[in-house]
């Protein structure tokens, strides 16, 4: 697997925590809820990473400095990335990954 850099285009998959509904409930109830792991699949640019995290954005300018929301995902959350497209150190044009 090809080390994504910042201004590639990535997918992560990573597991998130499930949401349960609020309100009164058995425990039993709450444990059938709460089984499964929510799998989840983020595509955009990568931001920033580091040891603890993979920083994400679906829009950013041609010079990577303004950026719409992002989603920090942990690390020891993630179980996959796969670069989609390859940022250009210096034109920071994005190509599709071969």
């Amino acid at each position: 697997m090809d080390s994504p850099r910042e201004g590639d285009v990535i997918e992560v998959e990573w597991v998130d925590s499930k949401n349960i509904e609020y309100g009164w409930d058995t425990i039993k109830s709450y444990i059938k809820k709460a089984k499964g792991a929510c799998n989840i699949f983020s595509c955009g640019y990568l931001v920033y990473q580091d040891d603890k995290i993979v920083l994400l954005t679906h829009s950013v300018d041609k010079d990577l400095r303004t950026l719409l929301p992002c989603i920090a995902i942990p690390k020891c959350s993630i179980t996959n990335i796969t670069v989609l497209g390859r940022c250009d150190d210096q034109t920071h044009e994005v190509f599709v990954h071969k």
